[in-house]
């Protein structure tokens, strides 16, 4: 069990040690920015690709049964080649270290991920409910001022009692975030993409890293119009991700009490966008 505290610090050092990175170089932030447009795209095409493949070699359509056992012998020999090459002699301790270390990385980079859309925003000064990509506008300074009213007084004020989940979980993060909004909103991102995390490990369990990734694609997509703006959609998809994955571990584990948590959570996300 040690193990989890010790990947939730590594990809928290690695996350905020991203974000600073970005708010301090000039360079890097154009540089990240230019490849943005590009990385997702690309992952769900490679996906696609690889599962295309797999299912033409599942039908027999690559050649015979003899030639698709000599490709996977040879995908076998080249995975041991390139460990032997990239990975040294490591004792037991050693490469369990490094698989946390790569598992944190992984999962640094798929929170990494939902923060981009935040930092093209402002960089790009154009975002979805926002003013040059960083002001809210819409209804974003009303659930604002909400949250606000909510630290100072304690109280909704009208507009943000029509969804208080969204006001005052908003409210939790300007705490957090002492007050700073851009902080604030680049904490809603990254929780996104833990909730999107935790659900594209539970589909992992049951078709693979390559479908998690697909669906964690998927789910980015969603939500990247979203991240950078006050309003109620990235709560609401947040808890109806993990709504998703506890209600697909429910039909697995075909535990009632899992499945009566999941529609609670799934009610919940629809309240916060009701």
């Amino acid at each position: 069990m040690r193990k989890y505290p010790a990947t939730i610090l590594v990809t928290g050092i690695c996350v905020a040690c991203f974000t600073f990175s970005m708010f301090q170089s000039a360079s890097l932030r154009i540089a990240v920015l230019w490849l943005y447009p590009m990385i997702v795209p690309s992952i769900l095409l490679v996906a696609l690709l690889v599962m295309t493949l797999r299912m033409f070699a599942y039908r027999n359509i690559l050649g015979s049964r003899a030639l698709q056992e000599k490709c996977l012998r040879l995908r076998c020999r080249l995975t041991q080649s390139a460990a032997r090459l990239l990975v040294p002699k490591l004792s037991a301790a050693g490469k369990g270290h490094l698989r946390l270390f790569l598992r944190a990385l992984m999962y640094a980079c798929a929170i990494i991920l939902f923060l981009l859309p935040v930092f093209s925003a402002w960089h790009s000064a154009e975002s979805y409910g926002t003013v040059l990509g960083i002001f809210p506008s819409t209804d974003g300074p009303s659930y604002y001022q909400g949250a606000k009213e909510l630290l100072y007084t304690g109280r909704f004020e009208t507009f943000a009692s029509r969804r208080p989940l969204s006001t005052a979980f908003f409210a939790v993060r300007l705490a957090l975030a002492r007050h700073n909004y851009q902080w604030a909103v680049l904490l809603q991102a990254a929780i996104l993409g833990m909730c999107c995390i935790c659900t594209a490990r539970i589909i992992v369990a049951d078709f693979g890293r390559l479908t998690g990734t697909l669906f964690l694609s998927l789910l980015f997509l969603v939500g990247e119009r979203y991240v950078a703006n006050p309003l109620t959609e990235a709560l609401g998809l947040s808890l109806g991700a993990l709504a998703f994955g506890v209600l697909w571990h429910a039909a697995r584990s075909r535990s009632k009490w899992t499945f009566s948590f999941g529609l609670l959570m799934l009610t919940t996300a629809l309240n916060a966008r009701a």
